[in-house]
């Protein structure tokens, strides 16, 4: 029997049989409990007994599984245990819409192609339709059932005519020109040509720009690959989900993900345990109550089928009050560590009633006082009692890995292969006429009289007007649209805030929208492209009255003086940091970027914008801004924020050249507000 080594129970080995995790394994603790290194020395032990996982990683810190850890003999790990951890397994890092580690596609519009029980295929076909409505932006009300209901009749005919979707170009010409027989199983839910043609259009935004990586930039998603590699080596495959920049995308990845791998399942059963899936901070994907992301009805059905098919789940969190009860009588094993909140406490109570007895409220005093890395352990099929287990330290370093480490540690060679996107098909290109825009309030008549008072005279009172109208140009320039979510801590409890931020497309500064003008907020784009140290000092000189010392900022930032030093040299060599003591003298840093920008992003927060959908006929501007660059600066800059969401609409304007005897003066207006811009 496979054993894996978890720690020690009572000062004594513990070894855990593996097959019970077909009853799936449970780890809740609060955050610094250690419960994401339990299940990470669970996923060392898989490997080393060669069972495969799928691990899904929201936030960084399970990609490090492919990095050793150092001085681990010290630490009890053996050479021979790192030896078939290492020797024997293959690591790869999956970044769906991203070249830093293996880039990962999927196509949600493929359908099982062997036949399958009707209950099954409804189930899969039912969550692809509801995944991608939810995708398209409907909510859970009418408009949006009958749009899942419309794509759900549309999958259903190609799983029985065998006719694959292959894009969403295709589901959205199939949806414009449905079919007689889908149209009379539509009329039952939508009458409205208008609801089509709107359902048609948000799935037409899909093949545009930076949404279209998601399904085509990349090894297309297949649990067999996941899951098995050519070098007959433990396969553990991490889909690193932090190179998704909306939470709406991950939620709609993992929703696909857990889709497929329950298909896989029907066609691949097995009585031994064949496979781990494991989803670190679970909560917002299985949410108690009445909420219902998309991901919540696939992760139920594997939690309660996956055991008969040799399938072990296993999740974390460290909000147990947060998850829906009914996950909780899924799993058979669980491991509770630290919990300082009463709610939670409760929460587990009733779910341990049943296996703790009489023991229940002696446990439930006992989690907050619980040390990291201790746990109350409870296995029913392993253990008569419950224990408290002390987890194993990790053969693998234990840390958060960003975009760029996670590129730093894929070989050239894989990453090369997908440097380059290909050239999207002609369909798929975006056009003038196809451009989200900020609504044009200004049209011909009024732009001429604008125009006309802007010309130059002659004279300058009463002089003619000698400048003419050369030629006039609509221009779409790029706008990155982000939902900025922030978290704020109170005395009591921490609340989130979320505002609409806009950043210019061209050079990444913030933008202010107010009645209608548009207004660049200088400095923040000086932060791209820096690291988080640097952008930290920054932050700190430019709100300081004063200059401040190496050691001033060392202690404030609690890192060494020479650390400090050096990161300031480099922003000097950069021209944004400058020394102004005095030769032989104590160091003092000033920053000389003065960063025009709100402490709070809801100062700048923009709810009032009109998007358009009209076909104009105007030249576009590329978009230059790197996304990772913006939400790296972001984050470090505006402390616990993150971008969630982004997409790219378009600010029109006016560019007019003026002719006055050959002298050519160009002049820009804004097509929303009238005004003269930059």
């Amino acid at each position: 029997m496979k054993k894996a080594f978890l720690g020690n129970i009572e000062e004594e080995k513990f070894e855990f049989p593996l097959e019970a995790l077909k009853k799936h394994f449970i780890a809740l603790g609060s955050s610094g409990s250690g419960k994401t290194v339990l299940c990470k020395v669970i996923m060392e032990e898989a490997a080393r007994n060669k069972i495969p996982a799928i691990i899904l990683d929201p936030q960084g810190d399970l990609a490090s599984l492919a990095i050793l850890g150092k001085d681990t003999e010290k630490q009890g790990i053996t050479k021979d245990m790192q030896d078939s951890y290492t020797k024997n397994t293959k690591i790869t890092i999956f970044t769906p819409c991203s070249s830093k580690g293996v880039p990962i596609c999927i196509n949600p519009l493929k359908v099982p192609k062997e036949k399958i029980e009707k209950e099954e295929l409804i189930n899969i076909i039912q969550q692809v339709a509801n995944a991608t409505a939810n995708l398209l932006g409907y909510r859970d009300d009418d408009r949006g059932h009958a749009a899942q209901s419309i794509i759900y009749f549309v999958l259903l005919d190609s799983y029985e005519t065998k006719k694959d979707i292959k894009s969403f170009s295709n589901l959205a010409n199939i949806i414009e020109n449905l079919p007689e027989k889908i149209k009379e199983k539509a009329r039952e839910f939508t009458s409205s040509s208008r609801d089509i043609k709107e359902l048609v259009r948000k799935i037409k935004y899909l093949t545009i720009g930076g949404k279209n990586l998601l399904f085509q930039f990349g090894i297309p998603l297949n649990i067999e690959t996941l899951l098995k590699n050519k070098e007959n080596k433990t396969q553990i495959s991490i889909i690193y989900l932090n190179t998704l920049r909306s939470e709406k995308e991950k939620h709609f990845f993992l929703a696909m993900l857990s889709t497929s791998l329950y298909q896989w399942m029907l066609s691949n059963p097995s009585k031994n345990l064949q496979a781990l899936y494991y989803i670190d901070e679970i909560a917002e994907y299985i949410p108690a109550g009445a909420k219902k992301p998309v991901t919540k009805e696939i992760l139920q059905l594997i939690f309660k089928q996956a055991r008969k098919y040799g399938v072990g789940c296993v999740i974390s969190t460290q909000n147990p009050g947060d998850i829906d009860y009914k996950a909780f009588a899924q799993f058979g094993t669980w491991a509770v560590g630290r919990l300082t909140t009463k709610q939670d406490r409760d929460k587990i109570k009733d779910a341990l009633k049943s296996l703790a007895g009489s023991q229940i409220n002696t446990i439930i005093d006992e989690l907050p006082k619980l040390q990291p890395s201790e746990f109350i352990f409870f296995s029913p099929d392993v253990l008569k009692d419950i224990k408290k287990l002390k987890s194993r330290y990790l053969i693998t370093k234990h840390t958060t890995l960003t975009e760029n480490d996670v590129k730093k540690i894929i070989p050239e060679s894989i990453r090369n292969k997908f440097k380059h996107i290909e050239e999207q098909p002609e369909e798929n290109k975006p056009t003038e006429k196809t451009m989200p825009h900020l609504h044009i309030g200004i049209r011909s008549k009024q732009l001429n009289r604008i125009v006309e008072s802007k010309k130059k005279r002659a004279l300058i009172v009463l002089g003619p007007k000698n400048e003419s109208i050369e030629e006039i140009k609509l221009f779409f320039k790029p706008i990155i649209m982000t939902k900025i979510r922030q978290m704020k801590r109170g005395l009591i409890k921490k609340t989130i805030e979320e505002h609409i931020v806009l950043f210019d497309g061209i050079n990444g500064d913030l933008l202010r929208f107010k009645n209608n003008s548009l207004k660049n907020l200088d400095g923040f784009s000086h932060l791209l492209g820096l690291t988080d140290d640097e952008i930290t000092i920054i932050r700190i000189l430019s709100k300081s009255t004063r200059d401040l010392t190496s050691s001033d900022i060392a202690a404030t930032l609690g890192l060494t003086e020479s650390l400090v030093k050096k990161t300031v040299t480099n922003l000097m060599k950069k021209k944004i940091v400058s020394y102004s003591g005095k030769a032989g003298k104590t160091h003092l840093w000033n920053s000389l970027i003065k960063i025009n920008i709100p402490e709070i992003v809801s100062k700048v927060s923009s709810p009032e914008l009109t998007i358009s959908e009209e076909p104009e006929d105007a030249e576009i501007i590329k978009e230059k801004v790197n996304i990772d660059q913006l939400s790296d600066a972001v984050r470090s800059y505006f402390k616990s924020s993150n971008i969630v969401e982004h997409y790219t609409i378009y600010y029109p304007f006016y560019q007019i050249k003026l002719n006055d005897k050959n002298k050519i003066r160009v002049l820009n207006i804004s097509a929303v507000s009238g005004k003269v811009i930059d």
